[in-house]
């Protein structure tokens, strides 16, 4: 007998398939402490990377002064963890370009229309970028931010947002959660990013779907009831 279900499970972190993308500040500020917050980030972002499997995909949109888009999406983790690795802090905060360039991503024809889009955004700052001076915060970055979450949700895109230390709009990464049907993290220091990480891991998997784990110890027998279908 086959095993579509069951099999397809192994190759996915949940349930359900999930195009991620990967939204990091690489900043200046992110080359702040020792070690530095993005060394830090990269490592947790590359952790949960190393969940992911076959049956899902994953890409990279770094910011800093400027968006960059440094990885589409694809089912190679390790050439996104490539590309984690190879990221450099220096400039400013540009947060709304940043979504709306994974939001042209997670809207492409790379996308797997059956799984879910999905992006995770990490920052250590505030939204100064593209219209304002580069530093502080700048109202008309926070409400361009805001709208570009606007057109995620209207494109069905889940956010889930990590706010880094203490110069953050906290209120405004949660609006972003909210408005996506995503969660906010806060993680004091960059030491939090793992647990902040794995807790990103479940909360996915509660948004779009039960854990592979949960839905193996359900047992072959229950499902062969239940779903015949999956066994044929």
């Amino acid at each position: 007998q086959s095993c579509s279900a069951l099999c397809l499970l192994e190759n996915t972190l949940c349930y359900q398939n999930m195009d991620v993308l990967m939204v990091m500040d690489r900043s200046g500020s992110m080359g702040y402490d020792n070690p530095t917050r993005l060394s830090e980030a990269k490592s947790a972002a590359n952790g949960f990377l190393s969940k992911l499997g076959a049956g899902d995909q994953s890409g990279l949109v770094s910011f800093a002064t400027t968006a960059s888009l440094n990885k589409t999406l694809s089912n190679s983790h390790t050439a996104t963890q490539s590309q984690i690795n190879s990221l450099v802090a220096v400039g400013a905060t540009n947060i709304g370009d940043s979504i709306k360039m994974a939001n042209a991503e997670l809207s492409s024809s790379r996308i797997n229309p059956l799984a879910e889009q999905i992006m995770i955004l990490l920052t250590d700052g505030k939204a100064n970028k593209p219209n304002g001076p580069g530093y502080g915060e700048y109202a008309s970055d926070v409400a361009y931010a805001l709208a570009k979450a606007d057109e995620a949700a209207s494109a069905g895109i889940k956010i889930f947002t990590i706010g880094l230390g203490s110069d953050i709009n906290a209120t405004m990464l949660q609006q972003i959660a909210t408005k996506t049907g995503g969660t906010y993290y806060f993680a004091p220091t960059a030491n939090d990013l793992d647990e902040i990480f794995d807790q990103i891991t479940t909360g996915i998997c509660q948004k779009i779907g039960q854990l592979k784990n949960w839905f193996h110890s359900l047992g072959y027998n229950y499902l062969l009831k239940a779903k015949p279908e999956y066994f044929v």
